[in-house]
């Protein structure tokens, strides 16, 4: 990490941190500036002039969500609980991220997340606010599930 953020410095004599340093002053911190940089950052970026970015004049975006496994630690587990039955729980913690993305840049417009213990569609409601008129959402697809089988 240390190189990527002293890529500008080429030349100039500085301290090199240690690994572990980086680490710290990151907990130290927070998310706050994470946090921060994203809602600087996100937006939609398209020109007119790209394709499947817009259709009709509008801006054409989605919704996508997706689950990731967390680390296993108690300072963690007390937010995003482990699966479990009536008596075990196993697995890893899993956080549910729900994105809204401009299409054909990819680009995020906004990101919503938490346990998984909610659905998808409770963290795109969430993300609402970033909408605006001159934005077309398309639809998710519906899931269908076949119980017959082709061979």
């Amino acid at each position: 990490m240390w190189n990527k953020l002293g890529t500008g410095l080429y030349g100039v004599a500085v301290a090199r941190p240690c690994a572990s340093s980086l680490s710290r002053a990151r907990r130290r911190l927070g998310s706050a500036p994470l946090h921060r940089l994203f809602e600087i950052l996100a937006g939609p970026v398209a020109t007119r002039a790209q394709t499947g970015s817009f259709y009709r004049g509008l801006r054409v975006v989605a919704v996508d969500g997706t689950t990731l496994s967390i680390p296993d630690e108690e300072k963690v587990t007390w937010h995003f609980p482990k699966h479990g039955g009536p008596v075990l729980e196993f697995g890893y913690p899993l956080l549910r991220l729900v994105a809204l993305v401009e299409c054909g840049t990819r680009a995020l417009i906004g990101a919503a997340f938490d346990p998984d213990t909610t659905g998808e569609l409770g963290y795109a409601r969430r993300l609402l606010d970033q909408l605006d008129a001159s934005m077309v959402l398309l639809p998710t697809p519906t899931t269908t599930h076949s119980t017959s089988s082709t061979r």
